[in-house]
């Protein structure tokens, strides 16, 4: 299994390659990544607090997109991110 950290490594490069500052800006999302798609759903609620997750989803049903709480490249893109 591969770690957040090792992830990021993997898909956009390691702290020499990008410097430290985007590095560690790219573990964040990844690590967020990595909670919100946990298999344990505890560790969704880490990320998102409640408040959020509820608004993500009252945003989600009337967009088209998945109602999961997470908030993917999908739901940036509807969201002009």
């Amino acid at each position: 299994m591969l770690t957040p950290s090792n992830k990021t490594n993997a898909a956009f490069g390691d702290v020499e390659k990008l410097g430290e500052q985007a590095w560690v800006s790219r573990y964040v999302e990844t690590r967020r990544d990595w909670l919100a798609t946990h298999a344990n759903e505890l560790l969704h609620k880490t990320v998102y607090g409640l408040l959020t997750e509820a608004q993500v989803r009252q945003f989600l049903q009337p967009a088209g997109l998945k109602r999961d709480g997470f908030i993917g490249p999908a739901t940036r893109s509807a969201l002009g991110f």
